[in-house]
């Protein structure tokens, strides 16, 4: 996913985004790239603790230029379809692992531009926010964004639409893509 994003250059091969050759573009260009375009959430997401859950979404939003009242707009129709309207004006230091990751998850949605890329997205969720969190996916989906999740919970992996499973070879191998069974 890092590569998927530019936050790293493939040491073999090319990754294209929009036609872009993202190894030859460099660290300013990337990140360019990212903030028009990209949506990440990361394995080990960190909201701004002191911020509360609307004001990390908009803090996101600012940074690619959205004005302020869009940003809040945008911000609570997310945080509410992701359950967490309630805990809007909360302080993210003050939220469960759970609510801080879809604290993220919003922020990540909001900025996506076309391309949405989440790693272990329900690793920090109880099943019923996890469930929630796979419609959202599925929605930003729908709406035409291409959405890549790396994942290991099975639930999840069959609300997607496609699938494909990374499997390690011996030491010293590369890891190679082969085809998930699709069921």
């Amino acid at each position: 996913l890092e590569l998927l994003a530019g936050l790293d250059c493939a040491d073999r091969g090319r990754v294209l985004l929009d036609g872009v050759e993202l190894g030859r573009l460099g660290a300013e260009a990337r990140a360019a790239l990212r903030r028009r375009r990209i949506g990440y959430l990361t394995q080990a997401p960190a909201p701004v603790g002191f911020l509360s859950a609307t004001e990390n979404v908009v803090l996101a939003l600012r940074i690619r230029g959205v004005a302020e009242r869009p940003a809040g707009a945008r911000a609570a129709a997310i945080l509410d379809g992701l359950g967490l309207g309630e805990r809007a004006r909360q302080r993210v230091a003050r939220l469960s692992a759970g609510e801080a990751q879809r604290v993220a998850l919003a922020a990540a949605l909001a900025c996506t531009r076309g391309l949405l890329l989440a790693d272990e997205p329900t690793s920090r969720l109880d099943r019923r926010a996890a469930v929630l969190l796979a419609r959202t996916l599925s929605a930003a989906a729908a709406a035409g964004h291409t959405v890549i999740c790396a994942t290991h919970d099975e639930e999840l992996i069959g609300a997607c639409s496609h699938r494909l499973r990374l499997e390690a070879q011996a030491v010293g191998g590369t890891a190679a893509p082969t085809p998930a069974p699709r069921s």
